[in-house]
């Protein structure tokens, strides 16, 4: 171990002689970096003022660098400790794979449960303490990893038994797993391009730690260190917000996720086939129209996008100040709204709760549009139609549609075809005397004065069945 001073000003080494007076001849044994808090019933910590001061003493030999046993102590200066495999004890894990003996600095702990009576602290336990700010040439770090190689990791681990804990809580004899890594890297294991990122791993099913979660530190591209924008990623995992919790006082809590931003900035989510954001498909928003007043601006949209990721429209739109939905958003140039239903109820169904309310309006650019059309799914041409201006059309579904009715100037209902009446037909009155299957026919409003041209007219005058053909001759077929 050396003590590391200023670069300008070598201090003395900390070496076994310091050691010896500043930790008792017992301090130096032959285990790798182990500090312990074994705590004795009598043990009282070394005050600073008690401590010896290696910088006082005169160096002599190197301290040995395979360990440093303490119940407590102040070594001043830097510390380093050579990670050279030594022996451990072995009642304490040392990791995966091959390393099968202790390196570095272990801090353990010899109580044996994690409740001490006395109220001893049962934890080894590794404390660092900043006053300074990581502004000024980073002395804010208290922890610094070094990647020494294109290829390397630094990364803090957690471990726990692989065959998991006993009844009384304490870990079953054998093998240690993996169990979460954090930590930074730049080149990918297999050499195969750059990671350049911090991230979280996780252990799969078969043990194999996976990254998780990661946030670049570098273009992934080019290696460039520093983003101004980094893309934080998902891998292997999925992401869910619990909107539920209880507070202090077991009162629920609302949690939410939540995009915020200035008005006039859309608050996106995106769809794509990239990290990157290059080839969008779909985007939901929050428009980044101004909020003029009036709960204008900052509308609800879905937007489509072409295979390039260009924009194509917005199929739905919801108008924040007025909660109107645009199915077709905008401009229009969506496919629309398609609902299919696989049950006897409606698939749509329009409730209007106000008096003289409205349930359908269909605004077109002209009269030749349709406001409604219907046909059978085995039809090829739709069997009924209403146009814009009120013409209706029907037919078989098969062939153009050959039956209409429409309005044919003022006043005026009139069909192109035949038209059939298996009922009663009524003009002007609601008395039937009793019939069925009949014709009444009112009193004329109005007698007719003069000769029709080209035909003959039917009507009743004073109870009586009167006609007057083109001739003006009036001929009372029955009498009242």
């Amino acid at each position: 171990m050396t003590e590391r001073g200023d670069a300008q000003e070598p201090t003395p080494r900390f070496t076994r002689r310091h050691a010896m007076e500043l930790l008792g001849t017992a301090g130096v044994g032959a285990a790798a970096g182990q500090l312990w808090n074994a705590a004795p019933a009598s043990a009282a910590p070394l005050d600073e003022a008690a401590a010896v001061q290696p910088a006082a003493v005169p160096p002599t030999e190197a301290v040995d660098a395979s360990a440093l046993d303490s119940s407590g102590g102040v070594v001043y200066g830097s510390l380093e400790v050579e990670a050279v495999p030594g022996t451990v004890d072995p009642d304490l894990p040392v990791g995966r794979g091959n390393s099968l003996t202790q390196t570095g600095i272990a801090i353990a702990s010899t109580y044996p449960a994690d409740d001490v009576p006395t109220g001893q602290d049962g934890t080894g336990r590794l404390s660092l303490y900043s006053y300074q700010r990581a502004h000024t040439n980073g002395y804010g770090e208290t922890v610094r990893n070094f990647l020494m190689r294109k290829d390397a990791k630094a990364m803090t681990a957690w471990y726990m038994p692989s065959s998991g804990y006993d009844t009384d809580r304490d870990a079953v004899n054998g093998a240690w797993s993996a169990v979460a890594w954090t930590g930074a890297h730049y080149e990918a294991d297999d050499h195969s391009g750059l990671h350049a990122h911090w991230e979280l791993e996780i252990p799969d099913a078969n043990g194999a730690l996976q990254g998780r979660f990661e946030a670049p530190f570098a273009d992934q591209t080019t290696g460039k260190i520093g983003v101004d924008k980094t893309n934080l990623m998902t891998n292997l995992a999925d992401f869910t917000v619990r909107t539920h919790g209880t507070d202090t006082t077991g009162a629920d809590i609302q949690q939410a996720l939540r995009l915020s931003g200035p008005a006039g900035w859309e608050k996106p989510i995106e769809f794509g086939n990239t990290t990157d954001g290059t080839a969008k498909r779909w985007k939901i928003r929050a428009t980044n129209g101004a909020e003029s007043g009036s709960n204008a601006g900052t509308d609800l949209e879905v937007q489509r996008y072409n295979d390039a990721g260009t924009a194509i429209d917005q199929p739905l739109r919801i108008i924040r100040s007025t909660g109107q939905v645009a199915v077709g958003g905008l401009s229009g140039t969506s496919a629309g709204l398609t609902v299919t239903r696989a049950s006897t109820s409606p698939a749509v169904t329009v409730t209007s709760t106000t008096a003289n309310g409205q349930a359908v309006l269909a605004v077109t650019a002209d009269s030749a549009s349709a406001a409604y059309q219907a046909r059978m799914s085995s039809d090829t041409i739709n069997r009924f139609r209403i146009g814009a201006d009120g013409r209706m059309e029907w037919g078989s579904g098969t062939a153009t549609r050959d039956v209409t009715l429409y309005r044919s100037s003022a006043d005026t209902l009139r069909t192109d075809d035949s038209l059939r009446v298996d009922g009663n037909v009524y003009l002007s009155t609601t008395s039937l005397g009793g019939g069925s299957g009949v014709i009444a026919v009112a009193n004329a409003k109005v007698v007719p004065n003069a000769a029709p041209s080209g035909g003959g007219v039917l009507f009743v005058q004073n109870g009586a069945l009167k006609y007057v053909g083109s001739s003006g001759t009036v001929t009372t077929i029955a009498p009242a």
